[in-house]
């Protein structure tokens, strides 16, 4: 049964079919919720930006040069997030429209820059295909955690 089916129903129908449930699923199939709107727990589960080209490119340096862009972006918001992060992804859209991502794990975490930086550069160097337009790039961390309880190395 579709939500469109389910709308054409009453309340009775419902609850005879689902029982005490069936009064939700009328109202919800007619978009009708009346609980409270919850904030979510806050907890930032990744970071990343994209850049969408105004025309596609070959051009390798201009999307390095992106790609080093989009990770200081990046790494600016971890750092006012006073966060950490242990996964780099490489996003990129090929022409017309293929989207592939490549991820790295590293060892330990960190926000430094020059990790970012150097992840991506080597995502890039190992997954993009040369010989295609690119439409898009894309860098995103994960695998966050506060900078709090992070041991350093002095």
């Amino acid at each position: 049964m579709t939500i469109g089916e389910i709308t054409k129903l009453d309340t009775a129908t419902l609850t005879d079919e689902f029982g005490v449930a069936g009064r939700q699923i009328y109202l919800m199939a007619q978009g009708i919720d009346n609980s409270k709107v919850r904030e979510g727990t806050g907890r930032v589960k990744s970071i990343g930006r994209e850049r969408t080209f105004e025309e596609d490119t070959a051009d390798s340096k201009a999307m390095l040069e992106t790609l080093d862009r989009l990770s200081e972006t990046v790494h600016k918001d971890l750092v006012r997030r006073d966060l950490c992060f242990k996964s780099v992804t490489l996003k990129v859209r090929y022409k017309p429209f293929r989207t592939h991502t490549h991820a790295k794990s590293m060892p330990f975490a960190t926000d430094r820059l020059v990790d970012l930086k150097k992840t991506i550069r080597e995502l890039a160097d190992r997954h993009i295909e040369r010989s295609s337009e690119i439409r898009l790039v894309g860098v995103r961390v994960s695998k966050l955690d506060s900078k709090e309880g992070q041991k350093t190395l002095t």
